[in-house]
């Protein structure tokens, strides 16, 4: 039988099911699996595979106030950790919106994604005063940042910006993350409004950009870079992602914020329904960032009627990684869309585990399609109330490989967010093709990976 996950997140409950094979002659050296759909499973037994949902923060909303000014209505927001500094960028429209000019980037920090500071920065004039934390006085609805370490020194930090008017979707640049340089405007090729709303570093070290595609709905196109170069020329690669063609008044996308894992592309995509006039947060998985499936409903849901965020939510970038938790920041309004702005707006913070948006459990097997190792195998699971072994098969045959027994395995008993897998204190052998057969006993996996 062959599987697909479904709203609920439960795929797969206590039975044993064969799933879609692997490619004939695709065996990787490297892997990262957060188990958010089937591909790369040869078979289950007896366990369950969910896509598991954040906790909204007790303390939400966790930045935003009625009392704010040039930002009092917060919109899309995109933050980063760079070293032990937690830092957003938002779209924020003034108290005194009139127009789409009013509408401003602005920029804070954090040491603990929970209290935030705005810096007075100087850069752009508000009511007369430079005494504020606009980073650019564009009409900037929604940036998508990008931290590049090893960029050139100008170009540490990489952002697409869009906005209702054209020239304000480009490509900006910057050595600290305030002070921007404006680079190339990137226009759609057929002509349409397609506002920019990604960016992304993709692992070959070219850049793709996500953008609205704005014909008879709203879907989601992309432009691509024609090299590693972020200044150089993208190619419009065009609307309607597969899986993403948002084409009905009560199913169109509002924002698509865009993660690379470790192969893993996560897609945080605000769903708008016209007949309700709410926009409510999905949580969508792709394995190359072009063919898309949607694997949570409301993966943050909306608040309940009366709160802060009960009637949209717009999504945030990406997770960013604290401690042993992937925190997710996004935007939560009390008013629905047709509600003229400013609205009030405010950031709230979800939390899930580090790695643990997906997951196996409780009591069965599975066994993975196979693998040519070049690291060793680590994994986050809980097996606090259980154990968990790991078994190697020869990926020919499906024969144990000698030595790499469940029996061998130096058997996990504890909840650990990262346990290197051992057969009597030996590692995975590199470079033999095989498959990995997990046995569960009460226990849950959440990912593991093999990489260098």
């Amino acid at each position: 039988m062959t599987t697909s996950f479904v709203n609920s997140g439960n795929l797969i409950t206590g039975a044993t099911i064969a799933v879609s094979p692997h490619t004939v002659g695709e065996v990787v050296t490297e892997r990262t699996e957060l188990f958010l759909e089937s591909g790369k499973i040869e078979s289950v037994s007896g366990v369950s595979i969910t896509v598991n949902k954040p906790t909204k923060y007790g303390g939400n909303p966790v930045f935003g106030s009625a009392d704010w000014t040039w930002d009092r209505d917060i919109n899309y927001c995109s933050a980063l950790k760079v070293g032990s500094t937690f830092k957003i960028w938002y779209a924020a429209v003034a108290d005194d919106f009139s127009a789409t000019d009013d509408v401003y980037l602005c920029y804070a920090t954090s040491e603990d994604g929970i209290t935030w500071s705005k810096p007075n920065l100087g850069l752009v004039t508000y009511d007369g005063d430079t005494n504020n934390n606009i980073v650019l006085d564009k009409p900037c609805f929604i940036p998508g940042l990008v931290y590049n370490p090893d960029g050139e020194a100008s170009e540490l930090y990489v952002m697409a910006v869009g906005g209702e008017v054209t020239d304000v979707n480009k490509i900006y640049t910057s050595a600290d993350g305030t002070t921007w340089s404006a680079g190339q405007t990137l226009t759609k090729a057929d002509g349409t409004n397609g506002h920019l709303m990604e960016l992304l570093l993709l692992d070959n070290g070219t850049w793709r950009a996500y953008y609205h595609h704005i014909v008879g709905g709203r879907n989601v196109g992309y432009h691509q870079s024609i090299n590693t170069d972020v200044t150089a020329a993208f190619r419009d690669n065009g609307g309607g992602l597969v899986g993403l063609d948002y084409v009905s008044a009560n199913d169109q996308e509002y924002g698509f914020g865009v993660q690379l894992h470790y192969g893993n592309y996560l897609g945080f995509g605000g769903n708008f329904n016209e007949s309700t006039d709410q926009i409510h947060l999905d949580l969508h998985y792709s394995r190359d960032g072009v063919s898309w499936e949607e694997v949570s409903d409301q993966w943050v849901p909306l608040g309940a009627g009366g709160t802060w965020d009960d009637e949209m939510l717009l999504q945030g970038k990406s997770l960013v990684h604290h401690n042993n938790d992937w925190y997710y920041f996004y935007t939560g309004f009390g008013a629905d869309h047709a509600t003229t702005p400013p609205r009030e707006a405010r950031v709230g913070l979800a939390i899930i585990g580090y790695e643990r948006i997906g997951s196996i459990g409780t009591s069965g097997n599975l066994v993975t399609d196979p693998i040519r190792p070049a690291a060793d195998l680590h994994v986050n699971t809980d097996a606090s109330g259980g154990s968990l072994k790991v078994e190697l098969l020869n990926a020919n045959d499906d024969s144990v490989v000698d030595g790499f027994s469940q029996d061998d395995f130096d058997t996990i008993s504890s909840d650990t967010y990262d346990t290197t897998c051992q057969w009597g204190g030996l590692g995975v052998p590199m470079g033999k093709e095989i498959k990995i057969k997990f046995i569960l006993d009460t226990t849950t996996l959440y990912s593991y990976w093999v990489r260098a």
